[in-house]
């Protein structure tokens, strides 16, 4: 009865200051960020965001030529993904290739903006991890024989069952044409096959064509991939070294911007 009359004569908290707000804010990026971290998110990659106003995505999707135009498509696409993702998810495809060419057209911070996007406003469980990293955590566990932190049995577990799993820098591991080469390919089979059978999302980047992903992972692989994401292909120039030469003599590259 106590309570109940302590909870009467309790006056009714007004709207949040602006004090709070801000605090309640900070908390709730301060937790993203540790998230991030967690996914294996790059610390310079954790403000990545779809904000034109915020990042240089305006530079990544400046149309020199029609060549370019696949990277308004990947914008969109990754952007629709963030935005769709288990809420009308009955879509052809559950994850996205992005490919170039050459390197910096932006794939990659596409990437780590769609799964930040997805860890701020989803909840998801992600995981980011460059293939060589991956193959070399994989090449440890076994050459400790079991001394190691993780067990291939729990490498496989950490990245096969992520809601959002994003491979970066697909296809840049060194892979052995021996026997060897052939249990290299059978991880990344094994993990391409359980994302595949349970429809996860699967990122990834690269710089091969689907030929050469063929050549490097095999068919069975590869099938796997392209039957669970859509391949896009970006182009243009390296966004990181087009807003100055620092050969330029006239171009003063550690000048403060104003």
């Amino acid at each position: 009865m106590r309570r109940l009359e302590e909870a009467r004569q309790r006056k009714p908290e007004g709207p949040p200051t602006p004090e709070e707000l801000r605090r309640r804010a900070e908390a709730r990026e301060h937790g993203v960020r540790r998230d991030g971290r967690t996914a294996g998110i790059p610390e310079r990659m954790l403000t990545a965001n779809f904000s034109t106003a915020e990042t240089g995505l305006p530079l990544i999707l400046r149309k020199p030529d029609a060549d370019c135009q696949w990277n308004w498509r990947a914008y969109q696409l990754c952007f629709q993904i963030a935005d769709q993702w288990q809420r009308d998810w009955n879509v052809r495809f559950n994850g996205l290739v992005l490919a170039s060419p050459g390197k910096g057209p932006g794939k990659t911070y596409f990437m780590y903006a769609l799964v930040m996007a997805l860890i701020r406003e989803k909840r998801a469980k992600c995981r980011v991890v460059k293939t060589v990293e991956l193959l070399d955590k994989y090449r440890e566990s076994y050459r400790n024989g079991g001394g190691c932190a993780q067990s291939s049995f729990q490498i496989f577990t950490e990245f096969a069952t992520a809601d959002v799993l994003l491979l970066d820098d697909l296809g840049a591991e060194s892979i052995r044409s021996d026997e060897n080469g052939g249990w290299a390919r059978e991880q990344f089979f094994k993990l391409m096959d359980y994302r595949y059978e349970r429809r996860l999302t699967t990122l990834a980047t690269t710089n091969l064509t689907k030929d050469q992903l063929r050549a490097h992972y095999g068919e069975r692989t590869v099938s796997r991939l392209l039957g669970l994401c859509a391949y896009v292909v970006m182009d243009g120039p390296d966004y990181r070294q087009t807003e100055f030469d620092a050969n330029d003599e006239n171009v003063d590259p550690f000048s403060v911007q104003e």
